[in-house]
């Protein structure tokens, strides 16, 4: 839901906030790293698994698998900035290490907001196109038995999911177990046609008369 992107987002960027802040502290406050060739032997290790999964995304991606394979970008990005940071602290650039940090803070803010721009949209209720709800009226008014449709609401509930909701008018003799089978007919006809919508809720009024 929104709240789990809103923390996550929120998480991504104190992480981020804070690795900024460590990085002008060392380029102000310089001090030599320990053991750098364990350290970027340790890195290079850390960033053959991300360079063997972005493998696993290459084509077209779903929303989460975008989200994954910019993780794994970011991953592999940030290690490389790392080993340079730390290879060019132990040649004598001292203020490597503390740039290498803001470059990686830089980049773990681009994935935060990207993962919100990318999933808030869905989670917050984004509607499809008028032509998706002019398709719909057409397939639903096919039915002879219907005498008007109207409330149409279309919610994305993922990138490829639609919760369908709308109201029909019948006429007002029509038993329950024939307006119960209409709506299941109606239903039916819709997922044929349109196979983004994943749940459909049809409400039955009776014309006035």
């Amino acid at each position: 839901n929104l709240g789990c992107v809103v923390v996550a987002v929120v998480f991504i960027t104190v992480i981020a906030f804070e690795l900024f802040l460590e990085g002008i502290e060392r380029i102000l406050n310089p001090s030599p790293g320990r053991y750098p060739d364990i350290a970027i032997f340790v890195l290079m290790l850390t960033i053959i698994p991300p360079l063997l999964l972005t493998f696993l995304y290459r084509g077209e991606k779903s929303v989460t698998e975008k989200s994954a394979f910019a993780e794994l970008l970011n991953d592999i990005s940030s290690s490389i900035g790392a080993i340079v940071g730390i290879y060019l602290t132990s040649a004598g650039i001292s203020i490597a290490d503390g740039v290498a940090s803001i470059f990686i803070a830089i980049l773990i803010s681009l994935n935060g907001y990207r993962l919100f721009k990318t999933n808030a949209s869905y989670l917050i209720g984004r509607s499809p196109d008028e032509s998706f709800y002019t398709k719909v009226k057409e397939i639903v008014e096919s039915f002879p038995e219907v005498e008007d449709v109207h409330d149409i609401i279309a919610i994305y509930m993922g990138e490829n999911k639609i919760h369908l909701d709308m109201h029909i008018t019948v006429d007002g003799n029509m038993s329950v177990r024939d307006a119960d089978r209409l709506t299941a007919r109606i239903a039916k006809k819709i997922v044929e046609e349109l196979p983004e919508v994943a749940y459909i809720l049809i409400h039955v009024c009776a014309e006035k008369g």
